[in-house]
């Protein structure tokens, strides 16, 4: 860490929590604060058919006409909400793994561990007759399938490089897709429907049911990374030195370790497998920051934006029918393939 960063870190107290932050990091949260409500209100507005602001403020302020209620209120509200919500957790998600293993390219769905919540999730939808499957259990095999693959990673990535760690990941990931084929091969044709709309990653007739776990998460979430905020932010400065400043980094680690797995697989399980979103959002506010490590705060509201900007132009700009794990990969790929070959430079 450079002196320049040095003296722009301030620590802050409430309480018994302490944290560090950084004067610029507070403006860019403030800002993408404003940014993700923003875009959820055009999401509200954007589509077929396209609401006016005018007509948008009425139905907000309870008023309006009944068939604008209707497409804001119950077309639109529920499924920009999870997907404000999904994408929070898989961008804190995301700045959770990279804090722990210190490493730009790892991400929950770049590692795999979506890929085994993806398992777990269709496993929950084979099992249980595919349409006829509770949501509330899709959460509980995501959050299973995620927890195994974090398990294997934890047992075999001690001393890989940051590359090596990625590519196992990869193979991990294809391992998982090939569990979902087989599970897919042997089932009838509506089971199958179901759980491929379901991987393809869409947001189409999303409602309370997908909203709760998701908030009972980030919730449970900020409860248990709230009084670790200050070791958090000395994470950074390595694990000897962190040591010495009263940083248990072994269990403070092991806690958000833990904390990303369960967030993205609770995200996974609302919306299906969204690429890249965890491995982005990060990196964009890290560079805007200039921080070492990405901001928690910054990185969950930057997801939350990627991904209803991502629903929004899937629904509303493209003339047919895109799931949103697409639109999201076209922008991320190319991100994940220049930090691979920039870390090779090094």
């Amino acid at each position: 860490m450079t002196g320049r960063r040095l003296h722009s870190l301030h620590t802050i107290s409430v309480g018994r929590i302490s944290m560090i932050v950084q004067p610029r990091g507070i403006v860019v949260t403030a800002i993408c604060a404003a940014i993700l409500l923003i875009a959820a209100g055009a999401a509200l507005m954007l589509g077929e058919p396209t609401i006016p602001l005018s007509r948008a403020y009425d139905v907000i302020t309870g008023g309006g006409a009944v068939g604008d209620r209707v497409i804001m209120l119950d077309l639109r509200a529920n499924r920009t909400i999870v997907a404000a919500l999904a994408g929070t957790a898989l961008g804190l998600a995301g700045a959770l793994m990279q804090t722990v293993t210190r490493n730009p390219l790892a991400s929950p769905d770049i590692l795999g561990i979506t890929g085994g919540a993806s398992v777990g999730a269709v496993t929950v939808i084979v099992a249980n007759g595919g349409p006829a499957v509770a949501p509330w259990t899709i959460p509980l095999g995501a959050l299973a399938g995620g927890a195994a693959i974090a398990a294997v990673i934890a047992l075999t990535s001690a001393g890989l490089d940051p590359l090596r760690l990625v590519l196992s990941g990869i193979a991990l990931s294809a391992l998982c897709s090939a569990g979902v084929t087989f599970l897919l091969s042997y089932v009838d044709g509506d089971v199958a429907h179901t759980a491929m709309s379901w991987l393809a990653g869409t947001l189409n007739g999303r409602g309370p049911q997908h909203i709760w776990p998701l908030v009972i998460g980030l919730t449970v979430a900020v409860c248990v990374l709230a009084p670790l905020v200050r070791h958090i932010g000395l994470l950074p400065l390595g694990v000897a030195r962190a040591a010495t400043m009263g940083v248990d980094t072994a269990r403070t680690e092991r806690i958000l370790l833990f904390t990303s797995v369960v967030l993205a697989s609770l995200a996974t399980a609302a919306t299906g497998p969204i690429g890249f979103v965890a491995f982005v959002a990060p990196q964009i506010v890290r560079s805007i920051v200039r921080s070492p490590a990405p901001p928690l705060v910054g990185s969950a509201l930057v997801g939350g934006i990627i991904v209803v900007v991502a629903d929004t132009v899937a629904r509303a700009a493209i003339p047919w029918s895109t799931p949103i794990g697409a639109v999201t990969s076209v922008f991320g790929a190319p991100l994940l393939i220049y930090y691979m070959w920039r870390s090779t430079r090094v």
